[in-house]
């Protein structure tokens, strides 16, 4: 990644060696959603205390191995949590290496609106079939109905074969 200061690396130990002394009480709890480190490849779920985040700080990123562990197991839906996507190109090359789907979404963009990548994101896990809970994203009490149909002389524009999810199972 071009980047203009050290992280991950010996260079920064001494602040991974302060982080983990600061977090010296952390009492982390079991994930409730599934946990891959690239900490921490091997471990399902890693266990993240104090040492794990000062390792964070001052070890190699051990990314592609997370990943593809992953990919080995089945498609995935993957969203990079960051304040730039800087990983939607490899990611989306190491599922065709895998000969697998998903789509790849951002958090944030540089330069973008917050609330519009997020929706745009959304937009795109949704149109994938990923369930969206509408209540958490608009607020309970919204009510969704279908719209009718663009009258286009009879003629159908979908394209043949694509799997259309039901919009509004998500709603009822």
């Amino acid at each position: 990644l071009g980047v203009d200061y050290a992280f991950h690396s010996p260079a920064v130990r001494r602040h991974g060696d302060e982080l983990e002394r600061l977090l010296g009480d952390l009492a982390p709890t079991a994930p409730t959603t599934r946990l891959l480190s690239s900490v921490d490849p091997e471990a399902d779920p890693p266990v993240v205390d104090a040492s794990y985040w000062g390792r964070n700080v001052r070890d190699a990123v051990l990314f592609w191995p997370v990943v593809d562990r992953l990919l080995e197991e089945k498609d995935a839906v993957v969203v990079e949590i960051g304040a730039h996507p800087v990983l939607t190109r490899p990611l989306l090359a190491a599922l065709a290496h895998r000969d697998r789907t998903g789509p790849v979404v951002s958090s944030l963009a540089r330069g973008r609106q917050a609330g519009t990548t997020l929706a745009e994101s959304l937009a795109t896990l949704y149109t994938h079939g990923v369930p969206v809970d509408w209540d958490a994203v608009h607020g309970p009490g919204r009510r969704y109905v279908e719209l009718p149909p663009v009258p286009l002389e009879g003629t159908s524009y979908w394209l043949p074969g694509v799997r259309r999810p039901d919009r509004l199972a998500a709603c009822r």
